[in-house]
């Protein structure tokens, strides 16, 4: 019986010392990058302002997220453009500011092909994502520009 309660109480400090290194390492990463995180959100809403959609296309939604080492600047579109013709003009306006492209990737919907794309660029440690939802989705938007920094 004695051996026991040694044994709770040795499992108790343990998930206790696990506890404290899991907060502890969360509150750590928050003050180690709160400075990079607020500066890489600040440029990369500067970034974001400097590439204009096609003329014809209508924001829906714009956002900025930011936490722990990681920040989104995203804006949803609609469009009557296809891919393709997304591809060519954001290839061309995100190569006036220094963005190189990385590659493109097919996408599903949970297993389905909508025609999806997503194509990647990339400026130092900055990303941007073009992604394109495809000729069957239907989901309120035709593509999203998303800017992203993260510090891993």
């Amino acid at each position: 019986m004695r051996m026991g309660k040694r044994a709770n109480k040795i499992g108790t400090v343990i998930y206790i010392g696990a506890l404290a290194w899991f907060f502890g390492r969360i509150v750590w990463h928050e003050v180690a990058y709160s400075s990079a995180t607020a500066a890489s959100l600040s440029r990369l809403e500067g970034e974001s302002a400097l590439i204009s959609a096609p003329a014809q296309d209508v924001l829906v939604s714009q956002e900025s997220r930011h936490g722990s080492g990681q920040v989104l600047v995203d804006r949803l579109y609609q469009s009557s453009l296809n891919y393709s013709q997304l591809r060519a003009y954001y290839d061309a306006a995100l190569a006036t500011q220094g963005w190189r492209f990385d590659k493109d990737e097919h996408l599903k919907n949970w297993g389905s092909d909508l025609g999806g794309m997503d194509a990647h660029y990339r400026k130092g440690n900055d990303a941007v994502s073009l992604q394109f939802a495809g000729a069957k989705a239907q989901y309120g938007w035709t593509y999203a520009l998303s800017f992203t920094w993260d510090s891993d």
